[in-house]
């Protein structure tokens, strides 16, 4: 993860648990990763219901259905389709 965040501009992160388990990252591992590389957009995917907010301001919560754009100049945040 580390390699990632230091060669992107946005990473996405499986986070489906408050805190690490065995072969799972928790919202502990992504708030550890924004701390270090505190210029980067992290993006936690595949959230468990005690996973909802984070006082990070790099840590984005995206809601169902929004889609975003990464490229050389950042990211780009979309809202959500109606309906969704």
């Amino acid at each position: 993860m580390e390699d990632l965040a230091a060669t992107s501009a946005a990473v996405v992160l499986d986070t489906s648990f408050r805190t690490s388990r065995a072969g799972r990252m928790g919202l502990d591992d992504v708030e550890a990763l924004a701390g270090r590389w505190p210029d980067r957009t992290f993006i936690p995917t595949h959230l468990g219901d005690d996973v909802t907010s984070s006082d990070r301001p790099n840590i984005v919560f995206p809601a169902d259905g929004q889609t975003f754009t990464v490229n050389a100049s950042g990211l780009t945040r979309r809202p959500p389709r109606p309906g969704r």
